[in-house]
């Protein structure tokens, strides 16, 4: 989580001066979303005329932009994931096709982008097919 103290003090200024402009920190959210949509369409838009390969590299780099700022702590759910995979192998309910870190990861990746396309689809079955399809490629057998 976070709190309106500590983007404060990141960016140098009191709390009440984010609590003016959002009370809630659903609010801020809210508000953060929608500057995220429209920087993204605007992007996209002014790539229309872009070939396919330099659109899939401005689709990347808008998506990548924000990770520096080091926002996302996945490193206990990547140490857990680590742990089920192992664990999955020696019991035999998993036949791992690489190693359990790197389908930690893959498998963190695959799960955020199929919520994110379940949640604009409105369609769950999108989400658990995608994470189905994934199992069956990458844990072998499962129980």
């Amino acid at each position: 989580g976070f709190s309106y103290k500590d983007i404060a003090e990141r960016l140098n200024i009191k709390p009440a001066a984010i609590h003016y402009h959002f009370p809630k920190k659903d609010d801020l959210g809210e508000a953060l979303a929608k500057r995220y949509l429209v920087t993204l369409s605007s992007a996209l838009e002014s790539a229309s005329d872009a070939s396919p390969p330099e659109q899939i590299a401005l689709f990347i780099q808008l998506y990548r932009a924000p990770l520096g700022h080091g926002a996302l702590c996945l490193t206990k759910a990547e140490r857990l994931l680590y742990q089920v995979f192992q664990r999955g192998e020696q019991t035999g309910d998993f036949t791992l096709k690489r190693d359990p870190i790197s389908l930690g990861r893959e498998f963190l990746a695959i799960t955020y982008g199929a919520m994110l396309l379940a949640h604009n689809s409105g369609d769950l079955s999108d989400f658990e097919e995608t994470l189905l399809h994934w199992q069956e490629g990458n844990l072998g057998k499962t129980s």
